[in-house]
């Protein structure tokens, strides 16, 4: 499964299936940058995995594009394309 934030792949023809999305609300604010670094970075594989695993469960061979569309202090939400190779 390829995942990217490219809106194409390299040398790929792409049939688009629809959105996928994921959403963490548990990010804490009341610690040290450091920590809340390390705990994004941990939210944000995190919601990779999940929008991994919606593509999969559709059929997609990848997604792509993929962008927060929304960071408050505690959510993070990314959303995807996931596409089939033609």
């Amino acid at each position: 499964m390829i995942v990217t934030t490219c809106e194409t792949i390299p040398g790929k023809e792409l049939e688009y299936i629809g959105l996928v999305a994921s959403s963490s609300y548990d990010v804490p604010t009341t610690i040290s940058k450091k920590q809340c670094i390390k705990q994004r970075q941990a939210a944000m594989k995190e919601l990779t995995e999940d929008i991994t695993y919606s593509a999969t469960a559709v059929g997609a061979d990848a997604v792509v594009g993929i962008r927060p569309i929304s960071q408050a202090p505690s959510n993070i939400t990314l959303v995807g394309t996931a596409v089939k190779f033609k």
